[in-house]
């Protein structure tokens, strides 16, 4: 279902086609109150970002003097059983500022379509493999891909619409970022794809020794990906 929109985003980037589009800013949106307060974690996670070619930093008044940019201001989260001060989850409010915001103006039948599978399909598991293997243990696993929406790159006609700025510096997403509308539905696409991949392996397929020629259970919702196995030989860790 997905396989066009994955072919056309690893080729070029994630394209948008906004329903009204915001003029370029003359200046960047201030931050959120929580960006500034946690100003140690921000200025990290924006190095990591740059570090790994997710985010492109450069000078302020050099990126005014292009007029291409939208600016939307960045804020921060505390991580659970960590130091706010030293790491914080990083958003990028593409919802402020209200109407005139890049979410309000995004498309949304420009987006991938996103349906959630429903977790009746778990329950079900279950149900069917207590029946079929009364004696054997069923077990879960259960994961998200970190930093998920940071593995999908933009069009350049797009990051124009993903800027922000720390200090005298501007920041541009070059990555889906957390905070867009879009952002789920398209990582949506790659997260099924990868579950229609893993449905197609079985210990087997992975193993010329193995016999076990079942197909894997994949479950995934956008990000989260659960696998959803009998302990039987190797079927877990090959799983």
């Amino acid at each position: 279902m997905h396989r066009r929109t994955v072919v056309d985003v690893a080729t070029g980037g994630v394209h948008h086609q906004f329903s009204s589009p915001r003029d370029p800013d003359d200046e960047p949106a201030r931050n959120h109150t929580s960006a500034r307060s946690y100003d140690k974690a921000l200025v990290r996670s924006l190095a990591e970002g740059q570090a790994s070619g997710t985010y492109l930093v450069i000078n302020l008044p050099a990126a005014l003097s292009w007029s291409e940019l939208r600016f939307s201001p960045f804020g921060c989260v505390p991580k659970k059983n960590t130091d706010p001060q030293e790491e914080a989850r990083l958003i990028h409010d593409m919802s402020y500022p209200g109407e005139m915001s890049t979410n309000a103006s995004s498309t949304p039948t420009d987006l991938p379509d996103l349906a959630f599978e429903s977790v009746r399909r778990i329950a079900q598991r279950i149900e069917d493999l207590t029946r079929r293997y009364p004696l054997r243990p069923v077990k879960m696993l259960k994961g998200d891909v970190k930093t998920a929406f940071r593995l999908i790159p933009v069009a350049p006609s797009l990051a124009a619409h993903f800027a922000g700025s720390c200090g005298d510096l501007a920041i541009i997403d070059l990555a889906l970022p957390f905070g867009w509308t879009g952002s789920p539905a398209h990582y949506g696409a790659f997260g099924g794809v990868i579950s229609f991949l893993v449905a197609r392996e079985s210990p087997s397929s992975l193993g010329p020794s193995e016999c076990d020629d079942e197909p894997f259970f994949s479950f995934v919702r956008v990000d989260d990906h659960i696998l959803l196995e009998i302990d039987r030989d190797n079927r877990l860790i090959l799983a």
